[in-house]
């Protein structure tokens, strides 16, 4: 199984979710599996109409597991960005506190500007 996920979008992934569990029939599988604009699979010579039916499974189920893996990436990457803006929110309003810099007046100040006073 692939861990670099960047072979799969986040559209892709979406789309792959929405089956909720690996589906039943041949056609079903054959859908989820042309998300990704297979042809074929590895492993089998053929085209995927002739694929066999228990490796449409495996392969459908390594796609979902792979988009589910993806979309839990990318959330906690915006989980981290979100936590990191209001970390340097909290930061900054720390450094105005330092200095006693009014409300009104802290969004005039960055913390490099405000770093380098402290350094002074």
């Amino acid at each position: 199984m692939k861990t670099d996920l960047s072979y799969v979008s986040m559209d892709q992934a979406s789309r792959i979710l929405d089956y909720r569990v690996v589906p039943e029939s041949r056609e079903e599988r054959l859908e989820l599996i042309r998300i990704m604009r297979y042809t074929k699979v590895k492993g089998a010579y053929k085209n995927l109409s002739r694929t066999p039916d228990d490796q449409l499974r495996r392969v459908a189920q390594n796609l979902l597991k792979d988009a589910e893996k993806k979309t839990r990436q990318y959330w906690s990457k915006i989980d981290q960005e979100v936590a990191s803006e209001e970390f340097q929110d909290h930061y900054h309003a720390h450094l105005c506190d330092l200095f006693n810099i009014p409300e009104e007046k802290r969004d005039s100040y960055t913390i490099n500007e405000l770093e380098q006073q402290l350094l002074q």
